[in-house]
């Protein structure tokens, strides 16, 4: 008996293998994808406490394979739990690092307002870091607005404005805030209106309401009534609680405080002279990350 063998065009063949290989290829896609974003989901989970025990190590780990399978959201969070040192080693460079790429999927406010939260503290490309505060103020961003009404108040890398300040910082209010975040926003208000006579505002009950706030334990307050003891905004000049304010700031873990606090040591300014503690608030200012320590330790040990 004789077999016949059906002959196949190579042309079906090849389509064949073609159109199995494309199915294998997006059902994996499909499967890293659902995975990915699993991982994000419950990174989240871990971070806020939703439905589990927070824990900002699991909540990092969850992230990380998330946010190495290219997850946006998860390089973003990934990119702040570098910067505040939650659940890692705090590291500046891997936070720009998983920032820059959330930022290169598309816009991402909240990564902006953290990549340029991290180039004020290191000191590195602190212009860029007004730019990206700006875009990220302009999709509503409030804390981004808050952080451009402190760089306003204080002069720092761009010019001191008070009236700016006032207008990033009112329109932060204006957005809605939850309580946290409104205890900053009134901390720039109130610090404004108890050092500039110019707002027509009543400035010693400016004042009381900034002292309210840091004694609520308000950090920035904290460290605003600090100086406004010191420079006497909206109340008479102490140099006792200026200190005591400025010595609590830096030991509730604020840079800025760490850094003045541990200059003013250094040059018996308002305190004895003491090397000692001078280096040791110094060096805890940079090992915050904060650049102008970073900057001085450095100088320091050269």
């Amino acid at each position: 008996m004789n077999k016949r063998w059906i002959t196949i065009p190579l042309w079906i063949i090849v389509t064949a293998v073609i159109t199995l290989l494309a199915v294998y290829f997006y059902y994996k896609h499909l499967e890293r994808k659902v995975v990915r974003e699993m991982n994000s989901r419950m990174g989240e989970e871990y971070l806020t406490g939703e439905n589990v025990n927070r824990d900002y190590k699991e909540a990092f780990n969850y992230f990380k394979d998330a946010a190495d399978a290219g997850d946006q959201h998860a390089q973003y969070r990934l990119g702040q739990l570098y910067f505040y040192g939650d659940g890692t080693d705090k590291d500046f460079v891997q936070a720009e690092r998983y920032l820059k790429l959330a930022l290169d999927q598309g816009d991402h406010d909240e990564a902006e307002y953290t990549l340029a939260m991290v180039y004020l503290y290191s000191g590195k490309e602190q212009m860029q870091a007004i730019k990206l505060l700006q875009k990220s103020a302009k999709s509503q961003n409030t804390e981004a607005m808050c952080e451009l009404a402190n760089c306003h108040l204080n002069g720092f890398i761009v010019e001191q404005d008070d009236k700016l300040a006032e207008k990033y910082v009112k329109e932060a209010l204006d957005c809605g805030m939850d309580e946290q975040d409104t205890d900053i926003a009134q901390t720039v208000l109130c610090t404004l209106y108890a050092r500039n006579p110019d707002f027509k505002q009543d400035r010693t009950a400016n004042f009381q309401k900034l002292k309210q706030l840091a004694d609520k334990g308000v950090l920035p307050a904290i460290y605003y009534t600090a100086i406004a003891y010191e420079k006497g905004w909206g109340t008479s000049q102490n140099p006792t609680e200026m200190m005591k304010y400025l010595q609590k700031a830096a030991e509730l873990g604020l840079p800025e405080a760490m850094y003045d606090l541990g200059i003013r040591y250094e040059k018996g300014q308002g305190v004895p002279f003491n090397s000692k503690t001078s280096l040791f608030w110094i060096k805890k200012a940079a090992d915050q990350g904060y650049g102008q320590a970073v900057k001085y330790w450095k100088q320091l040990n050269q």
